[in-house]
């Protein structure tokens, strides 16, 4: 059996449980994401309906006055109105792969990649004013990045995973 383990920072590190380490990175995503809405959005959002009707608001107003995290002033834009976006769809991206594992079929690809494609068509849907939305040229940049991050992970994945047969394509 192949040793298991990814690469970071160029070098090889031994992870016994590569799904348990990938569901972590998902999760992980995926909190960011949810703290920056909850951190920086404004609360007017349908989401924050939830903590108005369960009388919890409260939470949100002490995490937004919370030192811990920096002001929204110091914060690009693109952080608070784009990067979470990326970041879910990375996240969904990385749990899809766990879930379907490393088979290469075709109803692993349609899980996988299925959710991107339809993002990025309704994306780019909004820009010609057929689909419901606003187009934001730093959304589609973001799912791209996302896309990207999630492509190269495949490929350091084979190499690392196989290297004499990588060797041997090329």
């Amino acid at each position: 059996m192949p040793n298991q383990g990814i690469v970071i920072g160029g070098k090889f590190v031994n992870v016994k449980n590569k799904r348990g380490f990938l569901i972590l990175c998902s999760v992980f995503l995926l909190l960011i994401g949810i703290y920056i809405y909850l951190l920086y959005r404004p609360t007017n959002l349908y989401m924050f309906k939830v903590f108005e009707v369960t009388d919890s608001f409260w939470i949100i107003e002490n995490l937004r006055q919370c030192d811990y995290f920096p002001p929204k002033q110091s914060l690009p834009e693109w952080v608070i109105y784009n990067l979470p976006d990326g970041l879910w769809l990375l996240s969904y991206m990385i749990v899809m792969e766990v879930i379907w594992g490393d088979g290469d079929n075709i109803k692993k690809l349609l899980f996988v990649f299925g959710m991107p494609i339809i993002i990025l068509a309704w994306e780019i849907l909004q820009l010609f004013h057929v689909a419901a939305g606003t187009w934001d040229v730093r959304d589609m940049l973001s799912y791209l990045v996302a896309i990207i991050i999630f492509l190269l992970y495949k490929l350091f994945h084979c190499i690392t995973k196989n290297p004499k047969n990588y060797e041997k394509n090329f």
